[in-house]
């Protein structure tokens, strides 16, 4: 299955469709959480964090962007874990 054809199965309804974007998009959260992440949240939770943003940015993204889904998520991923970082961060002080 490819990326877009999950796009379009969660746009009929299908749920099934997220299941897959998370299987392929793992190593990327892995990065994410490896990189930014590690010292302040387990990877369970920063999956969790991940499927909101997944499901907020197939809601936002529409097949006319400039960019790829992909891209359009993997910012989206990034900011939120720089928004996680600037939390903990503000916590601390």
């Amino acid at each position: 299955m490819k990326i877009e054809s999950a796009l379009k199965m969660i746009k009929k309804g299908d749920q099934t469709g997220y299941l897959f974007l998370m299987e392929e998009t793992e190593g990327f959260l892995r990065k994410i959480h490896n990189r930014y992440l590690k010292s302040i949240l387990d990877f369970d939770e920063w999956k969790s964090e991940a499927l909101d943003v997944l499901m907020r940015s197939v809601d936002k993204y529409q097949n006319n962007f400039d960019s790829k889904f992909t891209t359009y998520y993997f910012s989206a991923l990034q900011h939120k874990a720089m928004d996680l970082l600037r939390k903990t961060y503000s916590k601390k002080e």
